[in-house]
């Protein structure tokens, strides 16, 4: 009962698999044995933010970093809940906090949400050309791409970027045909396509 960093892997692992309650309590556990654990207080955060209680979550994100100033996953986690607070400028700093930290491309497509928030469209382009750098390979960072792409008057790279999302996921077909009308003749045949 007192193995600490059992009580923190077991919590993380429960977040995971949405078992939130019992994770919570293994927080709360780990928290009487430790008050200032920043990985407790990061996941207590967490347990807030995926209840839906930001300004909760971004509290327990800062009183990880008073006591870490150093933890990345913080920083992130803290620069998601501002966002989603209406934050967009404490967002992209807490973002920015954290890649600097570690370039991790989860957090730079996050930064890339709040850079497009605020009409920074190279900005948002410079993260997600390195999160794809970075591997990460999934539909709707082509699809957030191409969306800045066209902001930036460059429909080429923009078709590419949606014609990509749409081969990783057909089922954003219909985002992609949205957002370049002028493409839905080259679309339109791949959103058609269904499984043999």
């Amino acid at each position: 009962p007192d193995h600490l960093d059992a009580r923190i892997n077991r919590a993380g692992l429960l977040c995971e698999l949405g078992q939130h309650d019992a994770a919570r309590r293994d927080v709360d556990a780990g928290l009487a044995l430790d008050p200032d654990n920043p990985h407790l207080r990061c996941l207590l955060g967490r347990l807030h933010a995926e209840s839906g209680e930001a300004a909760r979550a971004r509290d327990a994100y800062t009183a990880a970093l008073n006591l870490d100033s150093g933890f990345a996953e913080a920083w992130a986690s803290r620069g998601v809940a501002a966002f989603e607070l209406g934050d967009v400028d404490a967002a992209i700093a807490d973002l920015s906090h954290a890649l600097d930290l570690t370039d991790d491309p989860t957090i730079r497509y996050n930064r890339a949400t709040a850079y497009q928030a605020h009409r920074r469209w190279a900005d948002a382009v410079d993260d997600l050309t390195a999160a794809l750098a970075r591997g990460a390979e999934a539909p709707e960072v082509y699809l957030k791409r191409g969306t800045c792409l066209i902001a930036l008057g460059d429909p080429d790279r923009a078709r590419d970027d949606l014609l990509r999302c749409v081969r990783l996921d057909a089922d954003q077909a219909d985002d992609a045909i949205r957002l370049l009308p002028t493409l839905a003749d080259v679309l339109a045949p791949v959103a058609g396509r269904t499984s043999p």
